[in-house]
């Protein structure tokens, strides 16, 4: 199986997904699960896929592709998804006195998209 990507849809592309990020679409932890699930199930269905690439391009044995490559990567989407929910929580933080009204707890927020 062998598809590419032309490189003159790749900016339209690109251009999609940060307009996905800029409108909160990747925010809610069920749209997150979802994403690691589904690459989970990419990496194990299709490992085979996976290994020969390896092989192909790196010279690495099945053994060797499971061990530091495809079973690595479903060992943290593991871990991932067994914190998600207590990394989304928000956290309350101290704030200096004149700025009290505001509300005082921390909303962790990455910018991968720029």
């Amino acid at each position: 199986m062998s598809a590419t990507t032309a490189t003159t849809r790749i900016p339209g592309i690109v251009s999609g997904l940060r307009q996905g990020f800029q409108q909160g679409v990747t925010r809610p932890e069920k749209w997150r699960r979802d994403q690691l699930r589904r690459l989970r199930s990419l990496l194990v269905d299709r490992g085979v896929e996976f290994e020969r690439a390896l092989f192909e391009d790196l010279g690495k044995s099945g053994t060797e592709s499971q061990l530091t490559e495809i079973g690595f990567l479903v060992s943290e989407i593991d871990y991932v998804l067994a914190h998600l929910s207590k990394w989304m929580r928000p956290r309350r933080v101290g704030v200096p006195l004149r700025c009290c009204p505001l509300p005082r707890r921390l909303f962790l927020s990455r910018s991968v998209l720029r």
